[in-house]
């Protein structure tokens, strides 16, 4: 039975990974509103039976629940203490600014990087970004971060993924510890069933959340490519990118000006099958799961990959323009 049950779980993430999939690779190249709203179908239905299936296939399992429970229930505080401090940025000081006609907050001493505020209803850019932009690149990047607020609906949807995606995880971390702890009593084959089912659907979640977070930053990059110059935009992107490398080599550049010749990128940009996209959501997903049975990376990024890769960015911001 449990043999059966585990297959079943198996096939249902290969299905629900390949849809997934197939609808981010047809959302590369064209979107509209009626494909977007097939998304939220999709993934309503793909939670919905995974909750199904852990309900069902945990049935030899029931005894153990209650431990699970309550290290999911610690885990899960732990984790939203973690995202709250990494998603908070704080600014020695701030500063009113407008830039080609568009008006926003520096914000000095945070990192290299730029965010809408709700509280607030202000996009904030920090100093450190303003060093290495231009004025075409800081408009861009503001209408970027104004299209989150524009696009909210996307951006809800993303971040209540993101939620449930640390549900996930804690139930995943708290199978694993309950076991080594021997808060689990159950036999081996039992408790390797439940781990099975806990990993596959850790990776078929970690898989939808990639889906969305990506769809998010889309979003808001089309946005920003329709208000402003796609070419600036991608200017931005690549400096925010060269520099996040640099910092992470201990190399730090401040007022840096460099002008980026993005007229011929389109040439250079690979294309994106569906095989390619596939596999990048696969891998990104595969990586992610077991790097949370790794504990200390679980806590210190919590999240999956919330941002495409600047490949990806880039082609699908001119295949927008192009229409």
């Amino acid at each position: 039975m449990l043999e059966e049950a585990l297959l079943l779980v198996v096939a249902f993430c290969g299905v629900a990974m390949l849809i997934l999939a197939k609808q981010y690779h047809d959302y590369l190249r064209f979107s509209d509103e009626k494909s977007k709203s097939r998304y939220f179908i999709s993934s309503a239905l793909i939670i919905t039976i995974m909750v199904i299936l852990i309900t069902v296939t945990w049935f030899p399992a029931l005894l153990v629940l209650l431990s699970i429970f309550l290290l999911f229930v610690l885990f899960c505080a732990t984790f939203s203490i973690v995202l709250l401090n990494q998603l908070r940025f704080k600014c020695s000081k701030e500063e009113e600014r407008e830039v080609n006609g568009v008006k926003f907050t520096v914000c000095y001493g945070a990192p290299l990087n730029a965010w809408y505020n709700h509280c607030k209803k202000r996009v904030f850019i920090s100093d450190r970004l303003l060093d290495v932009l231009n004025d075409q690149e800081i408009k861009a990047v503001y209408y970027h971060e104004e299209g989150h607020k524009v696009y909210h609906v996307i951006l809800h949807a993303s971040s209540l993924v993101a939620r449930l995606w640390l549900l996930v995880i804690s139930t995943l971390l708290a199978t694993y510890l309950g076991h080594v702890l021997g808060l689990i009593n159950v036999s081996l084959p039992v408790f390797l069933f439940i781990l099975g089912i806990s990993i596959l659907l850790t990776c078929l979640f970690a898989f939808l959340t990639v889906f969305w977070s990506w769809i998010n930053e889309h979003e808001a990059d089309v946005y920003a490519s329709r208000k402003a110059n796609p070419s600036s935009l991608i200017s931005a992107l690549i400096k925010h990118c060269v520099h996040e490398c640099l910092e992470s080599e201990e190399v730090l550049l401040r007022n840096l000006n460099v002008t980026l010749d993005t007229s011929q990128i389109s040439s250079s940009v690979k294309e994106y099958g569906f095989g390619s996209v596939f596999k990048l959501l696969l891998k990104t997903s595969v990586q992610k799961t077991f790097d949370v049975l790794g504990f200390l990376e679980a806590f210190k990024r919590p999240l999956p990959p919330t941002h495409p890769p600047l490949g990806l960015r880039i082609y699908k911001i001119l295949n927008a323009s192009s229409r």
